[in-house]
């Protein structure tokens, strides 16, 4: 993680962390309700979880890309390290989410903490990594 990163939160970025917040919440609205949605139409936990990660991501990374960190780097850059912190936590939630459920949480419940932890864990490897760059020119 990069210090520019702390700094710039610690020297007035308070907006940053309320767009991040924003987008966030919009993309796991929608992981929610499309997981939530498919479950009670009888999908597979499994499949439910990785159709409603799908539309999270799209909106996650156009709000990230545009209106949190307004970034101005190229596209295949910024979303090649967003696919990488993507993907990293779509094996990290995947495996949560069974292991909740392997330990008798209920599906929905489990949709749940996957949201949270991924929440914590995007908003770190985004806002220190993935789009660490545009630091310079805000």
């Amino acid at each position: 993680m990069s210090v520019r990163g702390w700094k710039a939160i610690r020297k007035g970025e308070p907006q940053a962390i309320v767009r991040f917040a924003a987008v966030g919440l919009a993309a796991t609205t929608v992981y929610l309700g499309a997981s939530l949605l498919l479950l009670n139409l009888g999908w597979l936990p499994l499949l439910a979880h990785l159709c409603a990660f799908g539309l999270g991501w799209v909106l996650s990374y156009a709000g990230h890309y545009f209106f949190t960190f307004r970034a101005s780097s190229p596209h295949v850059a910024t979303t090649r390290r967003f696919g990488l912190v993507t993907v990293a936590l779509l094996v990290l939630s995947s495996a949560a989410q069974q292991l909740a459920l392997w330990s008798g949480v209920s599906p929905k419940l489990a949709a749940f903490l996957v949201a949270g932890l991924y929440a914590g864990l995007s908003f770190l490897l985004n806002n220190f990594w993935t789009f660490s760059q545009r630091r310079g020119s805000a």
